[in-house]
């Protein structure tokens, strides 16, 4: 019997245990592993999920030359789930990245160089240089023109200056196809896979569950304050995996994590003004500040909420 434990039953717990699950119903996977899932809430799929429904695959946020890799890494995993998920994205909805006036002049301040010249850059390279060629690659591989994947000309494209009509301290943007998920069947058919898994005896899940750390013994992974020692441990709880890498024993702890460097969510007044209903009736995200933080505009206003 092989043990996987997975701590934190978030969107990225809980889809792993999900896909997992699924591939072992199906046969895909030996029938000797068992999954053990882990969180400190009472349910499954919370955290961030609870209100973060916008789905972006581009990596474009990440405009400094240093920070490449985790633009490669989000092109790699809209890929991955554009194949696996299929239709729990609804894509399709544009998605517009601006750079603000303020992190321009600051990288010009700072090294040198317009932070436009880098945006821009960034964007371009991430295209032509990474995207294109992976989609160029799958459609060969697989005889025909159409994937599950948007076109190279899709994944961006400079936004034209009447878009900006109405808004200040912008220097300019570009555009991405992207998609909202559609959280309620997104949500049901991840928990009915796992309730199957459960009632087959392939996994368990330890909810209202606090991990003190993580120790190896021997090959073993020794999860601290439960009685579960497994062979694989996958740790998917976003804000706390820094504390938990300080608590392993006997092991290395990682050299780092992905993370996003920050993003600020608005809470936006009703208003009666169309004119500010209409700017804000699409997804929208500022680059802002260093390294990849911005501000997200996720839910527009109504003119009653």
């Amino acid at each position: 019997m092989k043990n996987i434990a997975i701590i934190g039953a978030g969107g990225l717990g809980t889809t792993t245990a999900a896909l997992l699950s699924r591939m072992q119903l199906k046969g895909m996977l030996p029938q000797d592993i068992h999954i053990t899932m882990f969180d400190t809430n009472g349910h499954i799929y919370g955290g961030a999920i609870d209100d973060a429904n916008i789905y972006h695959r581009t990596g474009l946020e990440y405009l400094h030359p240093n920070d490449l890799l985790t633009g490669i890494d989000c092109i790699h995993g809209g890929i991955a789930k554009d194949f696996i998920c299929g239709d729990i994205f609804n894509t399709g909805l544009p998605n517009r990245f601006w750079l603000s006036s303020g992190t321009d002049q600051h990288y010009q301040n700072t090294e040198g160089a317009r932070g436009w010249n880098l945006f821009e850059a960034n964007a371009n390279n991430l295209r032509e240089i990474i995207y294109r060629p992976l989609y160029e690659h799958m459609v060969a591989a697989r005889g025909i023109d159409q994937l599950p994947l948007v076109t190279p000309d899709q994944f961006s494209y400079r936004l034209p200056e009447n878009e900006m009509a109405g808004l200040q301290d912008i220097v300019g943007g570009y555009g991405t196809t992207g998609g909202g998920v559609v959280i309620a069947y997104d949500y049901a058919q991840k928990k009915s896979i796992i309730r199957s898994a459960e009632k087959a005896g392939h996994l368990a899940l330890r909810l209202n569950t606090e991990i003190s750390g993580i120790t190896k013994i021997g090959e073993k992974y020794q999860i601290n304050g439960t009685d579960v020692a497994a062979d694989i441990v996958l740790v998917t709880a976003a804000h706390q995996i820094p504390k938990l890498a300080k608590d392993l024993s006997g092991v290395v702890p990682p050299a780092g994590t992905y993370h996003l460097n920050g993003i600020l969510y608005a809470k936006l007044p009703p208003t009666q003004d169309p004119e500010l209903l209409r700017q804000t009736s699409r997804v929208n995200f500022v680059v802002q500040g260093e390294r990849g933080c911005m501000f997200g505009v996720i839910l527009a206003p109504t003119e009653s909420q």
